[in-house]
């Protein structure tokens, strides 16, 4: 009776770290949401096309998963990318990059980097301001604004 009971318990425990480990569906972020001002010696600049890639060697954005084009303030938004997947109480450490390039003078140039290693997702909103900060200059360069929160 008592080898019954304690397999009885033993079943019940296995069970409980099986249906524990299952895996369910959750939606993964992989960039955070961007907001931005893309301005040009100083004044904000409409009419450029932005483009989000996630892959940090695309120095040109060929792979580009999101575009945008800046309004008449110079102002640019980029939603999360996000991915479906599977949950699991083991949860790994994800390396997420991205990058953002803007089309200028007929060819597309590298404005931001950034990436985040962590676990689970890439979560809350990054500020940046981008501008080529000289007037001799073609190469725009962003500063992040704000504290992304991981």
């Amino acid at each position: 009776m008592r080898i019954m009971k304690l397999l009885s318990i033993f079943n019940l425990s296995l069970i409980g770290l099986i249906t524990a480990c299952t895996s369910t569906p959750y939606t993964r972020g992989l960039t955070p949401a961007i907001n931005g001002v893309l301005n040009i010696n100083s004044q904000p600049r409409a009419g450029i096309d932005l483009y989000l890639s996630r892959d940090s060697k695309d120095l040109n954005c060929s792979k580009a998963a999101k575009t945008t084009v800046t309004d008449e303030q110079g102002q640019f938004h980029f939603d999360a990318i996000k991915e479906q997947m599977n949950y699991t109480p083991l949860m790994t450490y994800y390396l997420n990059e991205w990058v953002i390039c803007a089309e200028l003078h007929g060819s597309k140039q590298v404005i931001y980097t950034d990436n985040n290693y962590a676990q689970g997702s890439v979560m809350g909103t990054i500020n940046l301001i981008c501008d080529s900060h000289s007037k001799l200059s073609k190469q725009i360069k962003c500063i992040n604004q704000s504290a992304r929160a991981n």
